[in-house]
């Protein structure tokens, strides 16, 4: 986020009639340190993008404005199976404890 943010910062300053998007905000709702990235972002950008319903509720909380779409690689991989389904494909007995 480090890099987009400066350069963010320097279209902004210097390109201001210019809209700006982020697609694919950076995941500050999780690993955020402190609310000032969080704020920065949403004063140099336009619109945002966010792939997962968390994400967009937290910029939103910040006044940015977000389109979310869902994960691009979502669809990519099969639901994992249901927990009798898996213990029956790894020969694990019901009572047994699973720790993963």
């Amino acid at each position: 986020m480090g890099p987009n943010l400066a350069l963010g910062k320097f279209l902004r300053r210097h390109f201001s009639q210019m809209a700006t998007a982020y697609y694919i905000a950076p995941q500050q709702w999780v690993w955020a340190f402190s609310d000032q990235d969080t704020q920065w972002l949403t004063r140099i950008t336009d619109q945002m993008v966010a792939v997962f319903p968390e994400e967009a509720a937290y910029y939103r909380r910040f006044g940015a404005e977000v389109h979310y779409f869902g994960h691009p690689l979502i669809d990519q991989f099969p639901q994992p199976p249901s927990r009798a389904v898996a213990r029956q494909q790894l020969n694990v007995s019901t009572p047994d404890t699973v720790i993963t």
